[in-house]
């Protein structure tokens, strides 16, 4: 598939990833930089169910064979692609790792200070990968026409069948234990994920965002255990939904329904499990809402009063409506562990 070079970004009365976001203060990351000592070895990789000449070419600048940091950069239908990962020294590389992602909204900020993944990664030995979108922070999530990247005909969900299979071939991963985390538009991109690729995750968590009608109108995927961390004063989701001509996101309840449906979870509104006010002055309250009977665990957790941000955090998007009660990062994980399939 041809990619057509990138323009200027439409602006429209569209839903929350489907245009820029607002926030212009975040410090971006650089998706056009130059690629360095490239060729130590190179990897053709092909994707399973794709035509033999559909390859793509991986480069490793460096093998993981202990703890740290690295990149990995790799070719995908003309582009350069790339991605972040931390080994903890708590990893251990003999045995299958399990692997948790986490998925940047837009505009792209550093992931691992919000989410403090690797501080997770350090206390339960999995290893955490921080995937780039290509184009300024925007991920391909919807129909061809429902934002820009899906205009220019770039495949995140290829991407991201790419970036578990360089880490298959770079570690020795636990693949039932994959599991994927998603901000704002990341989470947008985890919902189709869950959708296209849910038989190759264990899990799924979906943070700060609100799905839309497309989404759960294109979900051939089995189910996938989910937890969802959603504010009602979100910004950038409106509780209330965004209605459009072509696409709108869906109203908290109206998504809550449709996922309990596609997780095979009864769709009645579940008991109220109220969260402790261990923090009375940060304006927000949280309940928690686990799903009956479902083929897949489904829970919500909902928070009054709460902006766009990922809970818990000690870097908010939005400081004066952040909850600090919840530590999304430690319950999302551990819900990971609890119910991977």
């Amino acid at each position: 598939m041809g990619v057509t070079p990138i323009g200027e970004r439409r602006t429209s009365s569209t839903p929350a990833g489907a245009h820029d976001s607002p926030f212009r203060s975040y410090l971006a990351m650089t998706q056009n930089r130059s690629f360095f000592a490239w060729s130590v070895l190179t990897l053709l990789v092909l994707l399973p169910g794709c035509g033999g000449d559909d390859r793509r070419t991986v480069t490793e600048i460096n093998p993981i064979d202990a703890p740290g940091t690295y990149t990995r950069e790799f070719g995908l239908e003309g582009l350069r692609r790339s991605f972040l990962l931390y080994v903890p020294a708590s990893a251990n590389l003999s045995q299958p790792v399990p692997i948790v992602m986490v998925l940047h909204g837009n505009p792209p900020i550093d992931m691992r200070g919000m989410s403090q993944m690797n501080e997770q990664a350090d206390s339960l030995g999995f290893v955490a990968v921080y995937p780039q979108s290509w184009n300024r922070g925007e991920w391909a999530h919807a129909c061809a026409d429902c934002n820009l990247p899906g205009e220019q005909g770039i495949d995140d969900v290829a991407y991201f069948r790419t970036v578990i299979q360089v880490l298959q071939g770079d570690l020795n991963v636990d693949s039932d234990r994959i599991f994927i985390s998603g901000f704002s538009m990341g989470g947008l991109m985890t919902t189709r994920l869950a959708c296209t690729i849910g038989n190759q995750l264990g899990a799924v968590a979906i943070i700060g965002s609100i799905g839309w009608d497309w989404h759960v109108e294109n979900c051939p995927s089995p189910p996938v255990p989910t937890i969802w961390f959603i504010g009602t004063e979100d910004n950038q989701f409106a509780w209330e939904g965004t209605p459009t001509p072509i696409v709108s996101q869906l109203s908290g309840e109206d998504f809550r329904v449709a996922w309990a449906a596609q997780n095979g979870c009864s769709t009645e509104l579940p008991a109220e499990e109220p969260v402790p006010d261990l923090d009375p002055d940060d304006g927000t309250t949280a309940v928690v809402y686990r799903h009956e009977g479902c083929t897949a665990p489904f829970v919500e957790y909902k928070f009054e009063g709460m902006d766009h941000n990922w809970p818990g955090s000690p870097f908010p998007v939005v400081p004066t409506l952040h909850n600090r009660d919840v530590h999304a990062s430690g319950i999302l994980t551990r819900f990971f562990y609890d119910n991977a399939r």
